[in-house]
């Protein structure tokens, strides 16, 4: 089971819909390698609890990714705070 909090920030299907790809978000200061290794050692019981709740001929393979658009965001606000940026628009 896992103790840390964790959000689904995606799913995308493949087209044949046979494969999702979860995109995923740790709130605490996890190694996205282990939380990766959780999920995958998880994903029969995840899979296993979405079948009660998704209604479809068959249940897509699952396949869990990092998603870092978050960082990317500290990134981009890092750059537009930036004094160089500041003076710039200042112009």
């Amino acid at each position: 089971s896992f103790n840390f909090p964790l959000t689904v920030i995606e799913v995308k299907m493949s087209e044949d819909i046979r494969t999702a790809y979860v995109y995923v978000s740790c709130h605490d200061e996890l190694e996205g390698q282990v939380v990766l290794s959780r999920l995958k050692e998880s994903s029969y019981y995840i899979a296993k609890e979405m079948s009660k709740i998704v209604s479809m001929k068959f249940l897509p393979k699952l396949i869990f990714r990092i998603d870092s658009t978050s960082e990317n965001y500290e990134k981009i606000s890092q750059i537009l705070n930036s004094k160089k940026v500041q003076q710039d628009l200042k112009k």
